[in-house]
């Protein structure tokens, strides 16, 4: 990577386009990355709604 001129206002002027990095994601792979992220909350909330339940139904009552 070279180095930048310090006297530049944009110090991404110089930049070239093979550095960048690109994501390019297919439709698939978008619907598939927002299911298991919102899949992931999802069952996190489950695990968590039950321990309480669990725990409520077994102690409490």
């Amino acid at each position: 990577m070279s180095r930048l001129d310090v006297t530049d206002k944009d110090p991404f002027a110089n930049a070239e386009l093979e550095e960048t990095p690109k994501d390019d994601v297919s439709g698939f792979g978008f619907l598939f990355r927002a299911v298991i992220r919102y899949a992931r909350i999802y069952v996190l909330w489950t695990v968590i709604g039950y321990c309480i339940y669990y725990v409520a139904t077994n102690y409490f009552i």
